[in-house]
């Protein structure tokens, strides 16, 4: 894994902030929320939504200071694996990140969240949603753009954007 072979891996979720915000304003704990996600999945998206309407900007200027501190450290490489909008991406990539997209079909998506609990029309809703396909409409903004289709092994993936990373100097 990237993980073991080459540097260490700081995972920063632009969701925490907001999980995180939800959690207090309702009285509830991160464990009861992960729990009942289906039921909790209406609120973060209407808090999200929210917070958007009057800063589109809000939620990726939450972890803007810890994408900071994390590339500071050494031989680092910060994994951002939830930015779902335009905005957050090119201020993540003005921060001096290194874009990778990862193109799953939304069949596979579909199939994703069926496997999470969602069924039918809300499934297919929550993986067409804005939120799941926006970026892939913008793939030139991307330093990389992978087919990944859940059927592939996530090794491969892996060993993909390891040699990309590699051929592009990020290791040195």
């Amino acid at each position: 894994m990237l993980q073991e072979e080459h540097f260490p891996v700081i995972r920063v979720s632009i969701a925490n902030p907001l999980k995180d915000e939800v959690c207090a304003a309702v009285g509830i704990t991160r464990e009861y929320m992960e729990e009942q996600k289906n039921i909790c999945r209406p609120l973060l998206i209407a808090w999200t939504e929210f917070r958007r309407f009057h800063d589109a900007d809000y939620w990726v200027k939450q972890v803007l200071p810890v994408i900071d501190i994390a590339l500071r450290r050494p031989a680092a490489v910060v994994l951002i694996d939830d930015a779902r909008w335009l905005n957050d991406a090119v201020m993540i990539k003005n921060a001096g990140a290194y874009l990778i997209y990862l193109d799953c079909p939304v069949a596979d998506s579909i199939q994703y969240m069926q496997d999470k609990g969602l069924f039918g029309p809300e499934a297919a809703s929550i993986a067409k949603s804005p939120s799941e396909t926006t970026m892939g409409k913008h793939l030139d903004m991307f330093d990389l753009v992978i087919d990944a289709p859940r059927s592939k092994p996530l090794n491969e993936t892996l060993n993909i954007i390891t040699a990309h990373l590699e051929v592009a100097g990020i290791f040195d």
